[in-house]
Protein backbone atom coordinates (compact mmCIF):
# COMPACT_ATOMS: atom_id res chain seq x y z
CA UNK A 1 0.00 0.00 0.00
CA UNK A 2 1.13 3.53 -1.06
CA UNK A 3 1.67 6.39 1.65
CA UNK A 4 -0.21 9.05 0.85
CA UNK A 5 0.29 12.78 2.64
CA UNK A 6 -2.29 15.59 2.28
CA UNK A 7 -1.73 18.67 3.31
CA UNK A 8 -2.70 22.97 3.37
CA UNK A 9 -2.78 26.06 4.78
CA UNK A 10 -5.56 27.56 6.25
CA UNK A 11 -5.32 31.68 6.43
CA UNK A 12 -7.30 33.85 8.73
CA UNK A 13 -9.49 35.02 5.88
CA UNK A 14 -10.84 31.82 5.77
CA UNK A 15 -13.19 29.46 6.73
CA UNK A 16 -11.34 26.73 8.28
CA UNK A 17 -14.25 23.94 9.34
CA UNK A 18 -15.73 25.09 5.80
CA UNK A 19 -12.80 23.83 4.04
CA UNK A 20 -11.93 21.32 6.40
CA UNK A 21 -15.38 19.77 6.01
CA UNK A 22 -15.51 20.32 2.57
CA UNK A 23 -11.85 18.09 1.86
CA UNK A 24 -13.17 15.12 4.38
CA UNK A 25 -16.27 15.21 1.78
CA UNK A 26 -13.69 13.88 -0.48
CA UNK A 27 -11.18 12.25 1.77
CA UNK A 28 -11.82 10.53 4.64
CA UNK A 29 -9.19 11.21 7.38
CA UNK A 30 -8.24 12.78 10.46
CA UNK A 31 -6.26 15.74 10.67
CA UNK A 32 -3.32 17.01 12.71
CA UNK A 33 -2.70 20.90 12.66
CA UNK A 34 0.13 23.61 13.97
CA UNK A 35 0.46 26.78 13.67
CA UNK A 36 -1.79 30.04 14.81
CA UNK A 37 -2.16 32.72 12.51
CA UNK A 38 -1.85 30.59 9.24
CA UNK A 39 -2.27 26.82 10.45
CA UNK A 40 -0.99 23.75 7.86
CA UNK A 41 -2.71 21.13 8.80
CA UNK A 42 -1.64 17.58 7.63
CA UNK A 43 -3.13 13.79 7.78
CA UNK A 44 -1.70 10.62 6.50
CA UNK A 45 -2.88 7.44 5.22
CA UNK A 46 -2.78 4.45 3.34
CA UNK A 47 -6.54 5.01 1.81
CA UNK A 48 -5.73 4.00 -2.16
CA UNK A 49 -9.69 5.33 -2.47
CA UNK A 50 -8.05 8.63 -2.35
CA UNK A 51 -5.57 7.64 -5.85
CA UNK A 52 -8.83 6.15 -7.45
CA UNK A 53 -10.65 9.11 -6.72
CA UNK A 54 -8.38 11.61 -8.46
CA UNK A 55 -7.78 8.67 -11.36
CA UNK A 56 -11.14 8.40 -11.53
CA UNK A 57 -11.90 12.51 -11.98
CA UNK A 58 -8.75 12.55 -14.78
CA UNK A 59 -10.17 9.77 -17.06
CA UNK A 60 -13.92 11.37 -16.56
CA UNK A 61 -12.06 14.65 -17.63
CA UNK A 62 -10.29 13.32 -20.03
CA UNK A 63 -7.12 15.43 -18.18
CA UNK A 64 -3.59 14.69 -19.27
CA UNK A 65 -2.66 12.94 -16.51
CA UNK A 66 1.27 13.89 -16.64
CA UNK A 67 0.22 17.35 -16.62
CA UNK A 68 -2.02 16.47 -13.44
CA UNK A 69 0.14 14.35 -11.54
CA UNK A 70 3.81 15.46 -11.15
CA UNK A 71 6.30 12.63 -10.52
CA UNK A 72 9.01 14.47 -7.63
CA UNK A 73 12.40 12.28 -6.26
CA UNK A 74 10.52 9.86 -4.31
CA UNK A 75 7.26 10.46 -4.73
CA UNK A 76 3.95 11.76 -6.73
CA UNK A 77 2.34 14.67 -6.03
CA UNK A 78 -1.17 16.31 -7.32
CA UNK A 79 -2.50 19.74 -6.45
CA UNK A 80 -5.92 20.55 -5.95
CA UNK A 81 -7.90 23.77 -5.74
CA UNK A 82 -8.75 24.64 -1.74
CA UNK A 83 -11.75 26.95 -3.21
CA UNK A 84 -13.55 24.60 -5.85
CA UNK A 85 -13.61 22.01 -3.06
CA UNK A 86 -15.87 24.12 -0.69
CA UNK A 87 -18.07 23.70 -3.16
CA UNK A 88 -18.03 20.27 -4.02
CA UNK A 89 -15.54 20.27 -7.17
CA UNK A 90 -12.32 18.31 -7.85
CA UNK A 91 -10.46 20.60 -9.68
CA UNK A 92 -6.71 20.32 -10.13
CA UNK A 93 -3.76 23.33 -10.37
CA UNK A 94 -0.84 23.31 -12.57
CA UNK A 95 0.63 25.57 -9.67
CA UNK A 96 0.45 26.72 -6.07
CA UNK A 97 -2.21 29.30 -5.48
CA UNK A 98 -1.93 32.75 -3.67
CA UNK A 99 -4.13 30.85 -0.45
CA UNK A 100 -2.21 27.73 -1.21
CA UNK A 101 -3.80 24.08 -2.70
CA UNK A 102 -4.50 20.86 -0.97
CA UNK A 103 -1.27 18.69 -1.90
CA UNK A 104 -1.46 15.38 -1.65
CA UNK A 105 1.74 13.31 -1.94
CA UNK A 106 1.97 9.55 -3.08
CA UNK A 107 4.82 7.23 -2.02
CA UNK A 108 4.81 4.30 -4.13
CA UNK A 109 4.99 0.78 -2.21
Amino acid sequence: MPRIIIEFDVYPTENEQKIISSIKKFFDVNFNFSGEDVKHYIAETKDERIIELIEEEIRNRNLNRDAIVKKKDDHYEVLINKQAICVKKLRFLDEEQTLGAIRIRFYPK
